[in-house]
């Protein structure tokens, strides 16, 4: 069975939400793209200032969080949230670069599309939620640490700015050779 529950950094506005989010074993993808519900619960909650990330401003058994309040969320657990969906769901995609201004971050990753289409109509048909992954959180502000995510989730109406670049070479799976062709000798 799934995971129920994703290790997650929520961003609203001046704050950062740290902890684990119910997902029902949904990818967190699918769980905020999910009409039927308007609010995220978070458990084991620490709220923290975006300027003072070391230290906590409150702790919670839980925190409800409003969906269309949410500017990123960011997920680094290592490990696919839906293994089963994957298996069942894949649908390949190319891979492109990409830039967001959400909320004073700066947001660089990898776009997943099927076919690239002119900027105006790809923003169009994305969801609410648009996911880069091996994603670069960095805040505008001159000093600040970057953050690393396996996958930045963008809520579409806090982008302020967006950038879809070139393809991107995939890396390699882990243990799989390079394919060549021709004889090199």
């Amino acid at each position: 069975m799934a995971e129920q529950k994703v290790c997650a950094i929520l961003v609203v506005q001046e704050h950062l939400i740290i902890g684990e989010l119910e997902t029902r074993g949904l990818r967190l993808l699918d769980v905020l793209l999910d009409p039927m519900a308007d609010w995220l619960q978070v458990f084991g909650a620490h709220v923290v200032h975006r300027a003072a990330k070391a230290r906590a401003v409150a702790s919670a058994a839980e925190v409800l969080v409003r969906k269309s309040d949410l500017q990123l969320a960011l997920l680094g657990a290592g490990k696919h949230e839906s293994p089963e969906r994957r298996r069942f769901a894949y649908v390949d995609k190319q891979q492109f670069s990409a830039l967001a201004i959400v909320g004073g971050y700066e947001v660089q990753g990898r776009l997943h599309l099927q076919v690239k289409r002119e900027s105006i109509r790809l923003l169009a048909e994305l969801g609410s939620f648009i996911p880069l992954t091996e994603a670069t959180v960095s805040y505008a502000a001159p000093r600040e640490d970057k953050l690393d995510a396996e996958v930045a989730i963008l809520n579409k109406t806090a982008v302020s700015a967006l950038s879809v670049g070139e393809p991107v070479a995939r890396p390699l799976s882990a243990g799989a050779a390079p394919i060549s062709v021709g004889n090199r000798e």
